[in-house]
């Protein structure tokens, strides 16, 4: 076999559930591969997953319109586990919107995705199959190796619950295991799970004219200014060996948040703050004086938070 020079940079990258020594296309992977990308039998990809690593491999035509891709060595194995992670909880959008969140939050590193639905929401149902495709063509673009789990849509108040009072401890038993992206291959420590034992962090992006309604009603609600919390936040790094925690950030739809769904964060950060074992803090940022379209806080939180848990982890 000719050797050729490997740039794994300029690999394509393709995702697959289960790695072995030898792999079947399927026939979107190889329409793609073959038809759109022009590939032939010698040529050289990269398939990876979250659980087996990512690895070096050959695309080889086995006749009668097959083909096969064999795996020759590994390129990466499989990531460590994250004790800081980062979630996106974001109300349903308009359009393509719903699509440019997911694909933009996990190009920028987001753990996992809850679409929610608030009182101003105008779409109310979101295509999960749709929306999982979007993510793992993000993640073959963006050389990562973790797809982010992605959610059932669910009422803030159905979110809070959970995450609050923790009424199902086996890891969203609402949530049809179908819809997750990952079904059984994920890792026990990849899902949501594992927020029942750590620090949550729930950060609630409100406009500067709103943010003081928070805090009037109940004193607990920290408000801060974006940069100065994430100094403070990461300042920590520096005092605690070990941090584990998890961030929720909400964004809301068009239009922004209603008195309805202020009151809902209200009442669970009450009854959060009423729990013995109380491991819940809520805060409500404020990005900038400007109005930002919903889509675009979604994809800044995404960058900062992505950020500050990226350096929390390292």
């Amino acid at each position: 076999m000719k050797e050729k020079i490997v740039i794994k940079d300029n690999l394509y990258r393709v995702y697959m559930k289960n790695i072995k020594d030898i792999n079947y296309l399927s026939s979107e992977q190889k329409h793609h591969l073959i038809n759109v990308l022009r590939l032939k039998n010698g040529d050289f990809i990269s398939i990876f997953n979250q659980i087996d690593g990512e690895f070096y491999a050959e695309i080889k035509f086995k006749g009668r319109n097959e083909y096969i891709v064999e795996k020759i060595y590994q390129l990466e194995k499989s990531p460590d586990k994250k004790n800081n992670k980062a979630y996106l909880c974001f109300s349903l959008l308009k359009l393509s919107n719903n699509s440019l969140v997911i694909e933009k939050a996990t190009e920028l590193g987001i753990d996992g995705l809850f679409p929610i639905i608030s009182d101003k929401c105008i779409v109310r149902t979101i295509n999960i199959e749709k929306i999982n495709r979007i993510a793992i063509g993000a993640t073959e673009q963006s050389n990562r190796l973790t797809i982010p789990n992605i959610y059932d849509v669910q009422t803030i108040h159905q979110n809070l619950d959970i995450l609050i009072n923790n009424k199902n401890n086996n890891i969203y038993n609402n949530i049809k295991s179908e819809n997750n992206i990952l079904n059984n291959n994920i890792k026990s420590e990849n899902n949501i799970e594992s927020c029942f034992n750590n620090k949550n962090t729930i950060i609630i992006f409100e406009i500067p004219s709103k943010i003081k309604l928070y805090q009037e009603i109940n004193q607990k609600f920290l408000i801060k200014p974006l940069l100065e919390w994430i100094i403070e936040e990461s300042s920590l790094k520096n005092r605690i060996k070990k941090i584990i925690s998890n961030y929720f950030v909400y964004i809301g739809p068009e239009g922004g948040w209603s008195d309805k769904d202020r009151q809902t964060f209200i009442d669970y950060a009450l009854i959060s703050n009423n729990l013995s074992d109380n491991k819940t803090e809520f805060i409500v940022i404020t990005v900038s004086e400007n109005i930002m379209r919903a889509e675009t806080a979604c994809i800044a939180a995404a960058s900062w938070i992505c950020s500050l848990t990226k350096y929390l982890n390292s």
